[in-house]
């Protein structure tokens, strides 16, 4: 009984692994041209910079939606998960452009402030919510599609700030 539940694992890992090197290669050249097209580039000359050609920089993002939506194994959208990915999103970062807008902060604080507040983030939640097995699909269904839209709002708070 143990070794056929050992090779189920095995195999159950070693799909994981293959369908996360799936997602991740079918997502990356479409993360990294919408890069370019964003001007999300890690450019040669500034300070700590190693690469001698622009780089896209937003390569880690195919990569953690793959491994998240991959975790998930399915996202359930309900009501309270959009009104979540929506109030993270852009409520947040939206209101703390606003906010510091009127109180007179530099633009490179903005900017700073701003895109930190949309970066999506929420482990602590999906541990949490793993913790008291209570809201477990919804917690990561809100991770995943919040890391999905990202893509679409930081490129806008990028756009804002710049």
């Amino acid at each position: 009984m143990l070794p056929a539940l050992a090779l189920r694992l095995r195999v159950r890992v070693l799909l994981a692994l293959l369908a996360a090197a799936a997602v991740c290669l079918l997502a990356t050249p479409a993360v990294r041209k919408f890069a370019c097209k964003l001007g999300a580039m890690d450019l040669p000359g500034e300070s700590r910079r190693v690469h001698d050609h622009p780089i896209p920089r937003l390569g880690g993002l195919a990569l953690f939606a793959a491994g998240i939506v991959l975790y998930t194994r399915s996202i359930v959208i309900t009501t309270a998960t959009i009104i979540t990915v929506i109030a993270r999103n852009i409520l947040v970062p939206g209101a703390c452009y606003l906010l510091l807008l009127k109180m007179g902060f530099s633009m490179e604080q903005i900017k700073e402030v701003v895109l930190t507040m949309a970066i999506p983030v929420g482990s602590i939640a999906i541990i949490i919510a793993m913790q008291y097995k209570t809201g477990e699909q919804e917690m990561a269904s809100t991770m995943a599609l919040s890391i999905i839209a990202s893509i679409i709002t930081m490129g806008g708070f990028i756009f804002l700030t710049f």
